[in-house]
Parts: structure tokens; sequence; C-alpha cells
């Protein structure tokens, strides 16, 4: 007997409970909550990594580099802000995690992800909250931001959003198509149909490319796009910039807390590491320093030069040591509808500037 027969009979409870209230959404039983900021969304079909936390940050980046003109908000104000869950953080209710210029809760207080979200970007508030809305009102009313960024948010129905972006990973193991908790689907696939933008990630074969397309195109009824986190840099713990070009035939520890960390690891190859030692831990477990203590002692017996790490780990704090850790860190890429991408968010913007 397979785990997909065991669990298969606690997917159809999951599926009927997440279509009903998907119906009860639609059919104006429960209302989408307006907030007094643009809101953009940025979220998946499926539980785990597809790639949400790189594209929420390339959001906000088109937001501050290509649409927001200077000098456009009050001052005191900030443009944008992004509003996360905070998975896995020891707390409950909205959170400030940064103010833009400081951080102000750690990854236990306020989830490895946003603490990520505030380190890479400057200036950018980072806000938490279960229930997004009061996430949102409280990013306008502290930090006066015109526009909010959701990250994992397409399966909230109840915040209203001016911009639905669906992640839809090509790569995600078959396995991964079925409804929770069998698979990683949280609701059925006829709900791409509410994305206005769906981002098509990972890689794929040209035989299952054009197979995934017709499929995606039989239920999108938004525009397309394709795009990718790929490794764009390499720094210190202390933020120290290090040439991509040290990875090249260095013998390498990956570690790695994160849904995909095979995907880690092919991006430290492609960089051409000599990766002698893997260990892939749970998504978002937290490493003590006895641990780390215990990651350096087998790096070192497979004589491996560094450990190398993601953005999403070293926010949850790592302790100096030998050998050293470097961080691996990713920007998205756009392949196709990257200029579509920005127009609409530009329309967004222009509606939330008024």
């Amino acid at each position: 007997m397979t785990l997909w027969s065991l669990a298969a009979p606690f997917a159809w409870p999951y599926a009927g409970i997440s279509a009903l209230r998907n119906a009860l959404y639609e059919r104006g039983v429960f209302a989408e909550q307006r907030t007094p900021a643009g809101v953009i969304s940025v979220g998946a079909l499926m539980a785990g990594g597809s790639g949400k936390s790189p594209l929420s940050m390339e959001i906000v980046r088109i937001l501050r580099e290509q649409v927001i003109p200077a000098g456009s908000v009050a001052p005191g104000d900030t443009p944008v802000a992004i509003v996360s869950r905070g998975y896995g953080r020891e707390t409950y209710g909205p959170r400030v995690v940064s103010d833009g210029r400081r951080l102000l809760l750690d990854a236990r207080l306020g989830g490895d992800e946003p603490v990520m979200f505030a380190r890479e970007l400057n200036g950018v508030p980072v806000v938490v909250a279960e229930d997004r809305v009061r996430g949102v009102t409280l990013a306008r009313r502290m930090f006066g931001a015109r526009v909010a960024v959701l990250d994992d948010a397409f399966s909230h129905r109840r915040i209203a959003r001016d911009l639905d972006i669906l992640l839809l990973d090509r790569n995600a193991p078959d396995w991964w198509w079925r409804l929770l908790p069998a698979g990683r689907l949280r609701e059925w696939p006829a709900e791409i149909a509410r994305a206005d933008v769906v981002v098509l990630t990972g890689h794929a074969d040209p035989g299952r490319e054009a197979a995934f397309r017709k499929w995606v195109d039989r239920h999108a009824a938004g525009e397309l796009a394709v795009g990718m986190a790929e490794a764009a840099d390499l720094h210190t713990l202390d933020g120290e910039r290090v040439p991509l070009s040290e990875l090249w035939r260095a013998r390498v520890a990956c570690v790695s807390a994160i849904a995909r960390p095979e995907r880690f690891v092919i991006s430290a190859r492609e960089w051409g590491a000599d990766v002698v030692l893997e260990l892939p831990l749970q998504d978002h477990a937290y490493i003590p320093a006895g641990m780390w203590a215990s990651i350096r002692r087998r790096a070192r017996a497979a004589r491996a030069v560094s450990v190398v790490t993601t953005a999403k780990d070293a926010a949850r704090g790592i302790p100096p040591g030998s050998p050293p850790v470097l961080v691996l860190g990713q920007r998205w890429r756009w392949s196709e509808g990257g200029e579509m991408v920005a127009e609409r968010l530009a329309r967004v913007w222009e509606t939330a500037a008024r």
C-alpha cells in the first residue's frame, strides 16, 4: 500500500472544505475586505517552496526602481511595505519586524522569511500578521504604506487584492499535484482562474513544457509570465561580498532548512562548487549553536573549505566558527512577461497613489 492510498481518504474532506470556502466567497456570503492601501498578493497553489519569497522581493524592487516616482509620497511615509504571515514565529497577531531602518524582531519572534526580507530590502517596512487585513492596516497606519506586497497569500481570501500573482512550479514532483495531505495542493487547480498573473517557474524539458502550458491555458484566466530565482551573490555572515567565482572547484558543505533543498545544491554546483556534504533539514527548522558545531565538525571531516547556506537559513542566526559559513543569495530573473508584470504593478500604484 502506497502513502498516497493511505493519505487519499483525508484529502477529500480537505478538498471539500476548500471548495466550499471558495464558493462562499465567490457568491458573496463571505465578503473580501478592502484595506487603506493597494494590495499585491504573491502566492502559490501548493504548500512548500516554489519561489514565492524571491518573487515577492522582486515585486518590491520593481515598484521601487521602475514604477514609483521619487518624492511621490509624503516625508516620513513609505511607498511600499511587505506583509507576511510569519510562519513558524513564536508570537501571534500583527507585529513589526522592521521599520525599514532597524530590525526589531529576530527570526524566532518574527519568522525567518520576514527577517530575510528586512535584511535584503533596506528601507522597506516588514509586518507579520496571520490576518493580512490587520497587517496591511498596521503598515498603512504606522508607515504610511501606499502599497502592500503580501507574501504567500493566494489562499487568504479574506483580504481584497488589486493584483493576484500566482506561481506554478513546472518542476514539482508529480505527487505534489495531489490535494493535501496526500500531496501539496492547497486548492483545486480550477482556482488558478482567480489569478491576474500566472508565473511559471522551475525547469521543464520541452515535452513536459508544452503539456504543462496547455494544462495551464485550460485553467488560467490571467496573463502569463515565466521566471525563476537564480544564485546571484555570495557573502559572509557579516555581509561582506565574496565573488561567486570563489565557489569554482571549492569543496563545500551545503546546509539548508528550506522546502526544496535539492535546488539549493544544484545552484551551488552550477557555480562549480564541489559539494562534498549535503545536509538538508526540515523547512524553517531552527538550528541551535550546538548543531552548528556538529555541522562544522562534519564539514571539516569531509575536508570542506566552507559551509554554504541560504539567506533564509542565515536569517535564523548562525554562530561564527570554522569552516566559515557563506550565504548564497538569490535574485529573480524574468525570461518571459517581465514588462507585462511591471505594467500591471504600475496600474496598482496609479490607483493607490490617488
